[in-house]
């Protein structure tokens, strides 16, 4: 009888494991990365918000009063932004008695990404509850 040479190669187990093994990491990655580009998201949407009320500020020193709505301001909504959210100006009040505003950032959906919720930011610079998770 003659010996058989073992060749060095692998197995279909051995095969099968890294390929569990990558998928498994894999799945790890991609769920990371669709929580980071949610806190992307969000980081925007405060970004936004801040610019709007440092614009509503300077309109403030120049006419006396809070812009009505956001195209007073020269507000535009990159699309990235738009797509996730839809920022709105609300709560202007220019009175004797009461004067300030209220912007929102409101999620377009309810997905993982928008988990924080509404974002909201006055004219005090008080923030919603939630500006901080």
């Amino acid at each position: 009888m003659s010996k058989k040479k073992f060749l060095n190669a692998f197995t279909i187990l051995e095969l099968v494991a890294v390929v569990a093994i990558l998928s498994l990491l894999l799945v790890i990655a991609y769920a990371n990365y669709g929580k980071q580009l949610g806190y992307n998201h969000v980081a925007l949407a405060k970004a936004h918000l801040l610019d709007i009320s440092n614009r509503q500020n300077n309109y403030l020193r120049q006419y006396q009063v809070y812009a009505q709505d956001l195209t007073e301001l020269g507000v535009t909504v990159d699309k990235t932004l738009a797509s996730h959210y839809k920022i709105v100006l609300v709560d202007v009040k220019n009175g004797p008695e009461h004067i300030g505003y209220r912007v929102k950032a409101v999620p377009k959906t309810s997905s993982e990404d928008n988990s924080t919720g509404v974002l909201s930011l006055n004219h005090l610079g008080q923030t919603s509850d939630n500006w901080n998770h």
